[in-house]
């Protein structure tokens, strides 16, 4: 059986993956998409973010547009 951990990352990569479709898609703004994403601290989430994407919400954002 799977364990809570696994279940945890899979949940981060969900968000994740929305993040980057809102990142792309929409006009929101980082705390915005925090919130959508159900987020308390736009910090913790832009964290987490860099982590696995491995730049920032921000500078992803940047590159799409280009």
């Amino acid at each position: 059986s799977r364990g809570l951990g696994d279940v945890y990352k899979r949940q981060i990569q969900i968000r994740i993956r929305r993040a980057r479709e809102l990142l792309e898609s929409s006009r929101l703004n980082m705390g915005e998409i925090a919130s959508v994403l159900g987020y308390e601290s736009p910090l913790y989430f832009s964290r987490q973010f860099k982590q696995l994407q491995g730049v920032s919400p921000k500078r992803y954002r940047e590159q799409r547009q280009k």
